[in-house]
């Protein structure tokens, strides 16, 4: 499971896919990057009739990429005319583990440099910690603390600069009523305990 920042995501695609957060935008990268079928194929749960006739069968109208020798067992079970899964389930097990490999050597890892997966990343990161670092920083507000995070985390250094200025600023937002004693090297210790650079 690959962690970036602290925050730990799936790493197989069907995880990726059924991921709540993320798997919205693996499945559009995945579009656009020419994959529908194999989308369609890794979240569907078809009878093997209907995969052959839609997947594996030769010019057939999503026709995935496999070898010679996984279309010639799909034709072989075809023609046998038994529509079973048991028959089926080995050349299914098969082609999934084909996809699943091909999904994570091509597109996984794209996927995760993507600027869409780091819009979202930032945002994600920015939820969880926004708490911690307002605590931290001395500040209640902490949705002024999210947008800073989500700055430095989309290494928007000015923005989050301009967000901790203003933060530092505001009288009503820091917690002691006494006079607020502005920490120094905020936005260096935060980025720090976020492991940003």
């Amino acid at each position: 499971m690959p962690t970036i920042n602290g925050l730990a995501y799936p790493d197989t695609p069907e995880d990726i896919l059924a991921d709540r957060n993320i798997g919205p935008l693996f499945k559009r990268f995945m579009v656009s990057e020419f994959n529908e079928d194999i989308v369609m194929f890794l979240q569907g749960r078809f009878d093997p009739k209907k995969i052959y006739k839609v997947f594996l069968s030769q010019g057939s109208r999503k026709q995935l990429n496999l070898s010679n020798d996984l279309f010639a067992q799909a034709d072989t079970l075809a023609k046998a005319g038994n529509s079973s899964l048991r028959p089926w389930a080995k050349l299914l097990q098969e082609v999934h583990a084909r996809l699943t490999s091909l999904v994570q050597q091509d597109h996984s890892d794209r996927f995760f440099l993507s600027d869409k997966f780091l819009e979202c990343h930032a945002l994600l990161l920015a939820r969880a910690k926004a708490r911690k670092v307002a605590r931290t920083v001395g500040t209640k507000n902490v949705k002024a603390t999210e947008r800073a995070i989500r700055a430095l985390a989309l290494s928007e250094t000015r923005e989050a600069n301009k967000i901790v200025a203003e933060l530092q600023k505001s009288p009503a937002a820091w917690a002691k009523a006494e006079e607020p004693k502005k920490p120094d090297g905020v936005l260096k210790r935060n980025c720090k305990m976020l492991g940003i650079r």
